[in-house]
């Protein structure tokens, strides 16, 4: 049975549909995957390259990871493969887009495929959006574009349209557990119990966690204290609270992919679900009787708005984070 891109854990749907479309030469000049940080997009994305550059087709794991081509890959050497990011920029300007696809005239040098991988493409301008449009419009036949989103609504829906979107899977807590012991990850069964309940349903950080990046493991508690705040505190409370919240830009999206996933759990218990991504029990979790569904769900739709707004306008974070914060208790 054929399998592929062995690198990346779950996914399955969308590794199959991906790995065929390649196989038979239908593969796509554009892809967006989207998810939260560690959810596995950049490993999915040299996947595809490797994939498209492998020289072994038959062979049951695919792409096969052994020959030349899979080597230099791996190596980050292989010279038809660019990376494309903001450095340490807050955003991704429309002149390094620029200088980036100036070498699209240029056949690729060692396999049948350039691959130009976007790495936090939400970071791309409006302009850096355009310029790398009008390359999406009229590809040359051996350019294939990876764009890596934590949220594909960040994109102008011109790009959307001319790519394919895949959503990297979350799993639950057990799902995590399970392949952190068949990983051989050190540990203790306690340590990797406690870093599967602090993941919020994303590998990357269960494994942060383990490796001691506390920067994560306090970001997943501060949402949920802040949740916690919101959901059986006054206003009051919950803007001094805000006051307190000290994050870069990257860490308040972050933070605010933890508060979604809390509230997400208070949603299904208030629909009677059993299967918790944030929390380990129903227990943990601190609620009011005065929250109903349609508060909780309003709520949600606040920090999906949220999260939005600061990656598409790079708004400040903190004066969101406080007229959410008013308008939830408004509606009480």
């Amino acid at each position: 049975m054929r399998h592929f891109f062995p690198a990346l854990y779950g996914n399955e749907k969308t590794k199959n549909l991906i790995g065929r479309d390649i196989l038979e030469k239908k593969q796509h000049h554009a892809y967006i995957l989207e998810g939260p940080t560690g959810s596995g997009k950049h490993v999915l994305a040299c996947e595809i390259a490797k994939a498209l550059l492998c020289l072994r087709k038959d062979v049951p794991a695919f792409p096969c990871g052994t020959c030349l081509q899979c080597k230099k890959m791996d190596a980050q050497s292989h010279t038809d493969i660019a990376y494309v990011n903001s450095g340490d920029k807050a955003s991704l300007a429309v002149e390094t887009v620029r200088e980036t696809l100036a070498t699209l005239s240029y056949a690729p040098d060692e396999g049948n495929y350039k691959i130009y991988i976007f790495e936090d493409a939400q970071k791309m301008t409006v302009q850096a959006q355009n310029a790398l449009l009008l390359s999406l419009e009229e590809p040359p036949p051996y350019a294939v574009f990876i764009l890596l989103v934590t949220d594909a609504a960040a994109l102008l829906e011109t790009i959307r349209s001319r790519a394919t979107i895949f959503s990297m899977q979350q799993f639950t807590n057990d799902s995590i557990f399970t392949y952190l012991e068949q990983t051989g990850i050190q540990g203790t069964k306690e340590r990797l119990r406690e870093a599967a309940d602090a993941s919020g349903g994303i590998i990357g950080t269960a494994k942060a966690f383990l490796l001691g990046e506390d920067a994560t493991a306090g970001l997943r508690t501060a949402a949920d204290e802040w949740i916690c705040t919101l959901c059986t505190k006054t206003v009051t409370e919950a803007l001094v609270y805000c006051s307190q919240i000290k994050f870069s830009r990257t860490e308040f999206d972050t933070f605010l992919i933890y508060a979604m996933a809390a509230l997400r759990d208070r949603i299904a218990i208030k629909l009677g679900g059993k299967e918790l991504l944030f929390y380990q029990q129903a227990s943990q979790i601190q609620d009011a009787p005065g929250n109903t569904l349609a508060r909780l769900n309003a709520l949600y739709d606040a920090l999906y708005d949220a999260r939005e707004e600061i990656v598409r306008s790079n708004a400040s974070p903190y004066p969101i984070l406080c007229t959410l914060t008013e308008r939830h208790f408004r509606q009480i």
